[in-house]
């Protein structure tokens, strides 16, 4: 800071790069950075690049520091490790976007938040229908395969007000969402140009992985299963003995890159921005098998 101080007195025109520099500071002084980082801003001399996985930073400089549009990218790697820079993206509420979007996969992508909020809402969220239903859709349960669009289009109802937005994929009631999430996550897997920054890619590819590796654990055991918790951890934990050590490290990798995807654990999304669709999708051509 003394550095850039000093360098204010200067009339040539600089660049500063910011790398990562709010995840050491707590809350207060990471705002304290985003004034400074105005004040620089509005110094003529100074150019800044800023970089961060934070995503409330990326998104709380965005709307300070009104930076326009198109000088806002997100970054990835793709198979030659070459660095790719696509529109910066999801700078008002996920949540809200995906509600009102008629995209079919944005209604699959609904599933775990809306799960999320019965049980933030709920006295009882594991006596509750609704509840259960969707977690059926995130694990493999005895009617998860019998699972109709209907089904769920209707506990979005109970959620949002039957008058909300409806997708094009609710059209089909009878629909089962087994196949049919499977069929939306082959097409992505299919799909030369998909979108690598979306996050509906990534919740999708990764409900489909779990879905998947629950199935052929249940398969390998080949008994009753009735999960008290955590239920893709006791079915590993159930079935590590009959695996091989190729087998054990593709469950272990599903155990510790889908469940942030998922449930959008954290508020600042860091878990499900940080892996890589390409990650998925090598992790999902394994579990297809």
């Amino acid at each position: 800071m003394f550095e850039i101080e000093a360098r204010k007195r200067s009339d040539e025109v600089q660049l500063l790069v910011f790398d990562d520099i709010s995840d050491s500071f707590d809350y207060r002084n990471k705002y304290a950075i985003i004034e400074y980082l105005k004040d620089l801003q509005e110094c003529r001399q100074f150019k800044l690049l800023v970089m961060t996985h934070n995503f409330d930073f990326y998104r709380t400089l965005e709307s300070r520091l009104s930076i326009p549009r198109k000088q806002i990218k997100m970054i990835r790697k793709n198979d030659a490790r070459e660095i790719i820079f696509e529109k910066g993206g999801y700078l008002k509420s996920f949540i809200k976007w995906i509600r009102d979007s008629e995209d079919d996969k944005d209604f699959f992508t609904l599933i775990p938040f809306v799960r999320n909020l019965i049980e933030y809402t709920s006295f009882q969220a594991d006596k509750n229908n609704n509840y259960i239903k969707l977690t059926s859709c995130l694990h493999m349960k005895k009617d998860t395969k019998d699972i109709q669009i209907q089904d769920i289009s209707k506990i979005f109802d109970s959620v949002f007000g039957a008058e909300r937005k409806k997708k094009k994929i609710e059209e089909y009631n009878s629909k089962l969402y087994f196949e049919t999430i499977y069929n939306i996550a082959e097409k992505i897997y299919n799909d030369k140009d998909r979108n690598r920054i979306e996050l509906q890619n990534k919740i999708i590819f990764s409900i489909v992985i779990r879905l998947k590796s629950e199935e052929w654990m249940l398969n390998k055991l080949n008994q009753e299963f009735e999960s008290t918790n955590n239920q893709t951890r006791e079915l590993y934990d159930a079935t590590k003995k009959e695996l091989s050590d190729d087998e054990k490290r593709i469950i272990q990798k599903v155990l510790m890159i889908t469940p942030e995807n998922i449930h959008i654990n954290s508020f600042m999304f860091e878990p499900i921005l940080d892996t890589s669709l390409d990650h998925l999708y090598t992790c999902l051509e394994k579990v297809k098998i």
